[in-house]
């Protein structure tokens, strides 16, 4: 079924600042897709795939191997100790020693938490290591990693065993396969051989996604802007769907602010889209009327007192649509379009860059507003 929310605007409502979700993750590719010319210009270079764990990531910085974090800022953790330093897990990482080669374990702070004093494994120019995992990594012991006729070496016959945080070793034994599955090891370049499959998004979710008005908010050019909300508690696939807004209040006649005549919010229908990652909020900020500027500048509290005095906005009525199906969101677009008049407007019907296409402007009369809740009511009491 259909979700319609009704909101009832009598009161005040707050001003919503746009903020990035609490532990929202940032997405490796679209980060290097976005600052890779300018880390390079820095001489700071990806080597292979991999996210960023615990908010850094292993990067080539002047030719040494060192750590970003997710605004682009080199951390600089190495300190010209290091040969390799590997990603973070659990709150330790594995480095190797640029004299001795052998691997150890830093913390974030760049600490040397567990000597180096270990052995990484080199197949075809790619180096491994054990990474933790509940508080356990496994790690070689002796190096003797046997050769294979082809110049390389193989896992098999190798001596292997667990540390815990503290370095203190436990199950040793010795590698009977030279498969590196169970191990649990990562390449220089981020390969995991044993991490599992990420499942396969082959189509977003549609209208799963839950959506409710937060406030209003104006921006450096008068323009006044409805904040929503959009919040996909989805674990695996993004969403993606239809919103549809309706204004047809207008604001107090003969204030110091907005002449008599001048409605604000736009008496515009509104249909909104919006695409949400998985457990994530995405916040809307969608244009829907202006104050006017006559040749002065606005105070603060002018802007204040025209956009949010509940005064000004105590009779506002405005209806939030969610379409959750493609079809749903067809059939709520053909009502609200032939629902209105479109006088001159030539709509191509087409979204702006926000997301928004605007469907219809009704008649700004008490005949047409009554018209309108007829013909909504009539439309939602089939669902």
């Amino acid at each position: 079924m259909r979700k319609i929310l009704a909101v009832l605007l009598s009161v005040v409502l707050a001003v919503s600042v746009l903020l990035v979700p609490a532990g929202a993750a940032v997405d490796a590719n679209r980060f290097w897709q976005e600052n890779g010319d300018q880390l390079m210009q820095q001489n700071i270079f990806q080597y292979g795939e991999r996210p960023f764990r615990e908010g850094l990531m292993p990067a080539l910085v002047n030719d040494q191997w060192n750590y970003i974090n997710e605004k682009g800022e080199v951390v600089d953790l190495n300190r010209d100790r290091f040969l390799y330093v590997f990603d973070f897990f659990e709150g330790l990482a594995a480095v190797m020693d640029k004299d001795t080669m052998k691997v150890g374990y830093i913390d974030t702070t760049g600490k040397l938490v567990i000597p180096c004093q270990f052995y990484a494994y080199d197949s075809m120019g790619s180096i491994y290591v054990g990474y933790f995992q509940n508080g356990k990594a496994a790690v070689f012991t002796d190096g003797k990693f046997t050769p294979t006729e082809y110049g390389g070496s193989t896992v098999k016959g190798a001596q292997i065993a667990e540390i815990n945080k503290s370095g203190s070793k436990s199950n040793a034994r010795t590698w009977d396969t030279d498969d590196l599955a169970g191990l649990y090891l990562i390449g220089d370049n981020g390969y995991m051989p044993d991490a599992e499959e990420i499942p396969v998004v082959e189509e977003p979710t549609y209208g799963q996604a839950s959506a409710h008005i937060t406030g209003y908010t104006i921006d450096e050019d008068y323009v006044g802007k409805m904040v929503i909300e959009v919040t996909n508690t989805g674990n695996t696939q993004p969403d993606k769907g239809d919103l549809f807004y309706i204004s047809y209040a207008k604001f107090m006649e003969g204030s110091e602010i907005i002449d008599a005549g001048v409605y604000v919010p736009y008496q515009y229908i509104l249909q909104i889209s919006y695409e949400v990652e998985a457990n994530a909020t995405t916040t809307l900020k969608i244009p829907v009327g202006f104050l006017p500027n006559y040749d002065q500048d606005l105070t603060e509290g002018q802007i204040a007192h025209g956009w949010q005095n509940d005064e000004n906005i105590e009779s506002a009525r405005t209806i939030l649509a969610q379409a959750e199906t493609p079809e749903e969101a067809a059939e709520l677009r053909t009502f609200f379009m032939g629902a209105h008049d479109y006088g001159e407007m030539g709509l191509t019907y087409e979204p702006d860059s926000d997301g928004v296409t605007i469907l219809a402007a009704p008649m700004s009369t008490s005949r047409r507003a009554q018209y309108l809740d007829q013909k909504l009511s009539a439309f939602t009491s089939r669902f």
